[in-house]
């Protein structure tokens, strides 16, 4: 699938009008389908690395726990859905279905019902790190921010191909990243940040 295209633009620019073209970054509609229907859902997306959004969306509404527990997962093109299969907290699933009305697009989402419910159970103190690695991380984050990640299933061959990132393109999508004391090791781009955070737990989470 396209991730962008270009466009006629008019330009204004030293006081003159003129014609150029731009590229523009592409969003399309994918469906989530869960167990044969159990969850049926939109999501307004950045077409790349669809199964990992919809594995770190699960993950980040409670419904899927362990990696182990995905039993079937797959990207149906001409369908424009994810397929997932597993054992999933109902609940959670249930909750998922009476929020998401709107899909998970900016503007859409909507919030927990039930924050006591242990699918939010904090997850405690993480590592450790130092305010110059952090900036480190940041520095080396912005220097690749977009480079194509490493561990897509569900990205078309020209978007592999790619040199630049569509962040450098387009300026129209988020990039989020995921490091340790090593450096960057994941790298997703949306354009909805909440995607992106999404796009890089899945690919961890894929990724073992």
């Amino acid at each position: 699938m396209e991730t962008s295209r270009e466009y006629p633009i008019r330009r204004f620019e030293a006081g003159r009008l003129a014609s150029a073209v731009d590229m523009v970054v592409t969003e399309r509609q994918i469906e989530l389908d869960v167990n044969d229907g159990q969850l049926r859902l939109a999501l307004l997306c950045l077409p790349r690395d669809l199964e990992a959004l919809a594995v770190g969306f699960l993950i980040g509404e409670g419904a899927l726990r362990r990696r182990e527990d995905i039993k079937a997962l797959e990207f149906v093109p001409v369908e424009g859905k994810v397929v997932v299969h597993g054992d999933f907290d109902a609940d959670a699933l249930e909750n998922i279905s009476l929020r998401w009305t709107l899909g998970s697009g900016c503007g859409g989402g909507g919030r927990s019902r039930d924050m006591d419910s242990p699918a939010y159970a904090p997850l405690g103190p993480g590592r450790a790190v130092t305010p110059g690695r952090l900036l480190e991380l940041a520095e080396e984050f912005y220097r690749g921010a977009g480079k194509d990640s490493q561990h897509s299933q569900s990205r078309c061959p020209q978007d592999a191909a790619q040199e630049d990132s569509l962040w450098r393109q387009t300026g129209g999508v988020h990039a989020c990243a995921l490091a340790d004391e090593t450096g960057i090791r994941l790298r997703a781009e949306d354009v909805g940040r909440h995607n992106a955070f999404d796009k890089v737990v899945g690919l961890a989470v894929l990724s073992g």
